[in-house]
């Protein structure tokens, strides 16, 4: 049983939900390897994206302490897909602990 739903209808659905979170809508060739994003398909992080990101967050911490946390938490530590999946959702929910910076 159909709902006259079609592939596209109901992709536009959930960007236009997404949008409504602020969530921005990227096509893929803008993401492509060499775009400045990732150096090839296999690469899952948006290095760019996610250094912009902990920049807007952390505006007060130098860039080579955020290029080391990012570094640090995008090296898997475990060969387990689960054990890395909770790895980062305890860093998404309590921040990164990994680096303290004091503010001279």
């Amino acid at each position: 049983m159909t709902h006259g739903w079609s592939e596209a209808q109901a992709e536009q659905g959930i960007l236009d939900a997404l949008a409504d979170r602020e969530w921005e809508h990227r096509p893929g060739p803008s993401l492509a390897p060499g775009s400045g994003e990732r150096d090839s398909w296999h690469d899952i992080v948006l290095r760019g994206t996610l250094f912009q990101s902990l920049r807007n967050l952390n505006p007060d911490v130098p860039e080579e302490y955020l290029q080391q946390a990012m570094a640090e938490v995008i090296t898997p530590k475990s060969q387990d897909a689960i054990t890395e999946n909770h790895r980062l959702h305890h860093i998404l929910l309590d921040g990164y602990k990994g680096l303290t910076y004091i503010d001279d």
